[in-house]
């Protein structure tokens, strides 16, 4: 019917190398071979990522300008729907690249159990979202 295609060069791997921030472990490990400079950008990339969970998506649900709208509106809930949809939506889409953009524990645990993180990615990821969550409740509290 037609030719064989040779699909040995479409996705070439650099012998030695290994990708970094990869999820293709599919086993549970502690996770030693995550110990480099990837392991502390996923970190940052979570706190971070945690961080404009709570100020941005949190804060607009406790904004005093929505606070003026009642909760008996539709728009009310309107607008906080949007906030959350497009604020986590925006933080998955840029954080997917360097830690998958997980910004809530559950998430990090349901990926360990499935078995795309290791442990030590693991116990980094829920140690950035708690420090920014904790540090977040008391940020929204002052506004």
């Amino acid at each position: 019917m037609g030719e064989a295609v040779d699909l040995s060069n479409v996705n070439p791997v650099v012998k030695g190398k290994k990708k970094c921030c990869s999820y293709s472990s599919r086993s549970y490990s502690l996770g030693p071979d995550d110990l480099d400079w990837c392991l502390l950008r996923k970190f940052g990339a979570e706190f971070f990522g945690t961080m404009f969970l709570i100020v941005f998506c949190v804060g607009s649900a406790n904004s005093r300008a929505l606070a003026a709208l009642g909760t008996n509106s539709g728009g009310y809930y309107l607008a906080i729907s949007c906030a959350f949809g497009l604020g986590i939506g925006g933080i998955v889409h840029l954080l997917s690249s360097s830690s998958g953009g997980h910004v809530n524990p559950a998430v990090s645990f349901a990926l360990f159990l499935d078995k795309r993180i290791s442990l030590l990615v693991l116990i980094v990821y829920i140690i950035a979202q708690f420090l920014w969550i904790r540090r977040g409740r008391y940020s929204l509290r002052t506004w």
